[in-house]
């Protein structure tokens, strides 16, 4: 049996973790106790660790520190660079848009403009050409279906 020194509660040593360093092999909290205080720990600390993260992803991945992203994200004014939503409007932050050639940094995008619009894209007059393509119209239009009329079952 011991005693714990967080909720001064007898218990049985099953209940603490081992411990090396102490004299009786055992830490002084119980599981239950040392899990609470981690647990609140946790919580204090999640914001500061995901933007600790954060950082250390974009030095890695980029060569760019948080200040540098920050810097850029109010350059667009909170803004994808292409379609001009505001970052309000997505559950994750903006991508780092980049030439793979040249590793050169153009700005941010958000998930959708980074892979589906731009994506791979390396040659800008190609993208002009696939703009004026789809601006451009023949007059034609396709007709539009009419749907089929349900019927109902007859009552027999």
């Amino acid at each position: 049996m011991k005693e714990c020194s967080k909720c001064k509660e007898t218990l049985p040593v099953t209940k603490f973790r081992k411990r090396k360093a102490s004299k009786d092999g055992y830490h002084t909290q119980c599981k239950e106790c040392t899990d609470s205080c981690s647990e609140f720990h946790r919580q204090q600390n999640r914001e500061k660790r995901k933007e600790q993260d954060r950082a250390r992803s974009l030095k890695h991945k980029y060569g760019i520190s948080l200040e540098q992203y920050n810097e850029l994200f109010e350059r667009q004014g909170g803004r994808c660079a292409i379609c001009e939503k505001h970052r309000d409007e997505f559950k994750i932050n903006f991508a780092v848009d980049h030439n793979h050639i040249t590793n050169e940094i153009r700005g941010l995008l958000c998930y959708h403009c980074n892979h589906r619009v731009v994506g791979r894209h390396r040659d800008g007059s190609l993208l002009r050409k696939v703009a004026d393509y789809i601006e451009q119209g023949t007059g034609w239009f396709v007709p539009k279906k009419k749907r089929p009329v349900k019927r109902k079952p007859r009552g027999r």
